[in-house]
Formats: C-alpha cells, structure tokens, sequence
C-alpha cells in the first residue's frame, strides 16, 4: 500500500493514504521528505490509524503548507464528473479517484448540493449516488414517470473506471426508481471549457449541439432551459422525423417494393443501410442503359443493314448505266468503223482494205477493252472508297458512344457521391 509523507516525527512518520485514511507508521531511520510518496508494509501491524477522512487541525494546517506533489495532487482536480437530471451538478475528484468538491450549475443544483453535506474524500460513485439520492427525495425524480440521469466524465489526467461508475449508478436507481435511464458519455477538456462558458454541463451542452444540428430552428438559449430529458426526447423526435423523410425520399427513387425489404432488414439491424440501396439503384440504372444500347445497337445495325443494301443496289444500278454506256459506245463504234470500211473500199483496192480493216479491229478491240478494265478499276476504287469511310464512320460513332458512356458514368458517381 502506499501513503504520501504528511508529517516527519523522530521516530515516526505521519502518512495519507488513497483511500484517505492518516497512518502512524514507523520512520524505521529513513530519510523522507513531506510529500514523497512512500510504500507501507501491510504485513506488519500499523501503530496506530490516526484519522480516518477527517482531518485534525494538525494535519489541516501540514495541508496547507505543504508544497510536495503528493499533497498537491491530492487537492488537484484529476477530472469531473457531472450529474444531469434537471438540476446539474459537478463533482471534481482527485488522483486518488476521491471527491474533492461539489458544486450545482444551475439554481436547482445549489439547491441539492445543499443537502449533502459529507462528501469529501469518499469515492466518486458513491457521492453520485448520494446525490441521485437526494434527487429522489427532493422529487426531481418521480418514480410514477419516465426519467433521464445523464452521467458526464472528463478526464484530465487518469481515467477512471467509467464501466464500474456505471455499473454502481444503474444498480443502484434500479432500487430506487424503476423507471430510470442512466446514459453515460465522455467529453474532453474543450468541451468542459466551452460548457463552463455557456453555464452547462459538457453533456447538456453535446446534446444541445446534437439537437441543434438535428433541428435548425430552435435556437442554444431554447434548448439550454430544458432539462436532459426533454432535449433527449427532442433529439429522438428529430431523428425520427429525419428518417422518414430519407425512407421517403428513397421511396421516390427505388419504390416501395424495395424500399419495404430495406425497412425489415434496418429493424432486425436497427439502421439502414444505405450504401447498399444506391447499390441497387446503381445496378438498375446500369441495366437500363445496357438495354438502350441493346436497343439502339440493334436499330443501328438495321439502319447499316439498309444502308448496305442501298449502296449494293445503287452500284448495280451504275454498273449496269456503265454497261449501257460501254454498249452505246461500242455500237457507236462499230457504226463509225462500218462507215469508215465503205468508204475505204472506194478509194483502195480490196486487199489493202481487208488489211487495213484487221489491224484496225484488233486496235479497236484493244481500246474497248481497256476501256472497260479503266472503267472497271474506278468502280472497284470508289467501292474502296466507300467501305473505308463507312468503316471509319462506324469507329467514330463507337468512340462518341464510349466517351458518352464514360461521361454519364461519371455523372452518375459524382452525384451518387454527392447524395451519400
């Protein structure tokens, strides 16, 4: 066990321990300084216990003197502990976990801490206790309604054990008052600043803020009169009332079908999980716009379809204009060849003219024939011609569909980002 030096005696040594008791020790030849902490020997007997959580004049006055870290840390506060109900009450403790002051934060709480009289250096809970007491006997918690205890810690230095402050205070109204909720919540030191500076408590003051962001109407100085009961069931109101207006509008989005299956399944998990609805809303929309394309795929194949058996009949329909043309020629030709024969046979003798007739035939031939490899040439090329450009035609249109797709998938991220 361990004690801080409160008084140095030849022989003896004065010490106060954590659970707040002053022992009488043996020095044993030691040096020690007031205010050092030393380890006492629970094996042997103690000489004598002194005082036990009251203190002599004697010790008082070694108190207030002393400078050491033991006695210091004693009358240090360690941390705070408010108690809400409608009044609002503030307990500072020390290192040892020891209640070293109590004081009211409101005109209700002055009025309970001046009933409780005894409280210094007993343990937290207990003086917690002592104080929902005395709460219960000055009505400001009816056993015939509903009430609210909300419990605040703040820890400046060591934690304290919050689960076994619980545990004590739940037991304990559960004896007292049946219908009783007892909500335990940490804060921190700037909660506990800025509380001291809107004359709350820091839990009163989380919830107040809680409230506020739930309810833009209501304004601090409203909510601040109230008491923890009445702000927690505004809090639960309003989170009621912004649940149904996300099912609702949720409802808009998916319908009431799949917004009813998301309904059963937040009662067996008590939330909702959105995230997995946009999912949903996500996958339909995805299947939708896969069915357009489908759709839209398919008239764009008619309508090439159709183009390709417009252009396979329209190149018939020039190559038989060229083969028109060819014969028109050719006969035109031969017509002018015929002419031409007759007269030769006026002005040459016979065989010269069946001569000169075969080599022009041959050449005649020779012409028409490339003729119709020229003209045959240039169709195949503006067939070329052609296919690339619907080629490229149809590589374009699938790049302008890509980008578009990329661009509505983008949107739709953005602003499913934006609504979660």
């Amino acid at each position: 066990m361990k004690g801080i030096v409160m008084e140095i005696q030849e022989d003896k040594v004065i010490v106060l321990t954590k659970e707040g008791s002053f022992l009488e020790v043996n020095r044993n030849n030691r040096t020690l300084d007031i205010g050092q902490e030393i380890i006492i020997d629970t094996n042997k007997k103690l000489k004598r216990q002194i005082i036990r959580r009251f203190v002599s004049v004697a010790a008082a006055f070694i108190l207030l003197i002393t400078t050491g870290y033991g006695v210091y840390g004693y009358y240090t506060p360690y941390g705070y502990i408010n108690v809400d109900i409608n009044p609002s009450v503030e307990i500072a403790y020390n290192l040892y976990n020891r209640v070293i002051d109590l004081k009211g934060l409101n005109e209700d709480g002055n009025i309970l801490i001046a009933k409780i009289k005894d409280y210094r250096n007993k343990p937290i809970e207990n003086v917690i206790n002592e104080v929902i007491d005395t709460a219960v006997e000055e009505a400001y918690v009816k056993p015939e309604e509903e009430n609210v205890i909300l419990i605040t810690i703040t820890e400046k230095k060591d934690k304290v054990d919050d689960e076994k402050i619980y545990k004590s205070i739940d037991s304990h109204i559960k004896e007292k008052v049946k219908n009783t909720q007892v909500v335990l919540m940490e804060g921190d030191t700037n909660i506990y600043k800025k509380a001291n500076k809107d004359k709350v408590s820091p839990g009163k003051l989380m919830l107040i803020k809680e409230a506020l962001d739930l309810n833009k109407d209501i304004k601090f100085e409203e909510v601040a009169k109230k008491p923890v009961k009445e702000i927690m069931r505004m809090i639960k109101e309003a989170k009621k009332q912004k649940n149904k207006e996300e099912i609702e509008e949720l409802e808009r989005k998916v319908g009431k079908e799949k917004i009813e299956k998301f309904k059963n399944e937040k009662q067996e998990r008590m939330r909702f999980n959105k995230d997995k609805l946009y999912t949903e809303i996500r996958k339909d929309k995805k299947e939708k716009e896969k069915d357009k394309l489908k759709e839209k795929d398919k008239l764009e194949g008619k309508e090439i379809e159709k183009a390709r058996k417009h252009e396979i009949k329209k190149d018939e329909e020039e190559k038989e204009i060229e083969k028109d043309k060819i014969e028109e020629y050719i006969e035109k030709d031969q017509k002018r060849y015929s002419k031409e024969k007759n007269q030769d046979k006026l002005e040459k003798p016979k065989e010269e003219k069946q001569e000169d007739l075969t080599v022009s035939d041959n050449e005649r031939e020779q012409d028409n024939k490339d003729k119709v490899d020229k003209l045959e040439e240039r169709n195949k090329s503006k067939r070329r011609d052609e296919n690339k450009y619907k080629h490229d035609k149809k590589e374009q249109n699938k790049e302008k569909k890509d980008k578009e797709e990329d661009k509505d998938k983008n949107e739709d991220e953005q602003k499913y980002k934006d609504e979660d």
